[in-house]
């Protein structure tokens, strides 16, 4: 994939249906408006908000530039590592702040939360949940049966369904923690015991790492 602007990095994967999925990351900050063109066709045009991380998936490309697509042979067939192995059920706790991420369970309230307790309960106990369709693609789902989404101000908020959830990647960091990348940022536990939000980071701190505490 060609970019003709210095601040945006573009990576594009291509599969032999004629399909094509396309991963920006928007280094300025500015907000940036990007128009996704193959052989002079305009695919999709996106917006991009400042330092961020955006995703456009099952682009159809035109006849004639499917045909030109070029495949490598599939490799031999080898035992492949499971890059996301997650417990079945987890507690995040903030490397920075030692507390954990929390969905506020009384009167149907939409929060989430840093947690103080010593021993994670149903209100700190999450799992990871691949998005259909999309591998390796995660939603962070509560004990509560909602998941991890934004508000306007990239705070983190309780949904409903898995559509309206943070889409998330997971990055494995050393001595065993793990960082969420979204759209809009890292996943981050802020000073002065203010709700988790998502934060144009350029790298993760003790404030986006997070120890995986196997539950139940």
């Amino acid at each position: 994939a060609d970019c003709d602007c210095k601040g945006l990095a573009v990576v594009c994967f291509g599969t032999s249906d004629g399909q094509c999925s396309v991963l920006m990351q928007n280094k300025t900050r500015n907000r940036l408006s990007v128009a996704i063109r193959c052989t002079g066709t305009t695919l999709v045009c996106v917006s991009l908000p400042p330092r961020s991380l955006g995703t456009v998936a099952k682009l159809r490309l035109p006849d004639s530039s499917a045909r030109q697509l070029r495949y490598a042979s599939p490799p031999a067939p080898r035992c492949m590592p499971n890059l996301y192995n997650m417990p079945a059920t987890f507690a995040l706790r903030s490397v920075a702040h030692g507390t954990f991420l929390a969905a506020f369970g009384n009167n149907d309230s939409t929060s989430v939360y840093p947690s103080n307790t010593a021993s994670p309960q149903l209100w700190e106990t999450w799992r990871v949940v691949e998005f259909p369709s999309c591998p390796r693609i995660f939603a962070l789902k509560s004990a509560l049966g909602t998941f991890v989404g934004r508000d306007e101000d990239l705070t983190l908020m309780q949904v409903g369904s898995i559509f309206d959830s943070e889409r998330l990647t997971i990055r494995f960091l050393e001595k065993g923690l793990v960082g969420f990348c979204a759209d809009a940022g890292c996943l981050q536990f802020p000073d002065g015991g203010a709700i988790p939000r998502f934060c144009c980071a350029e790298a993760f701190g003790v404030r986006e790492s997070f120890e995986i505490v196997p539950v139940g």
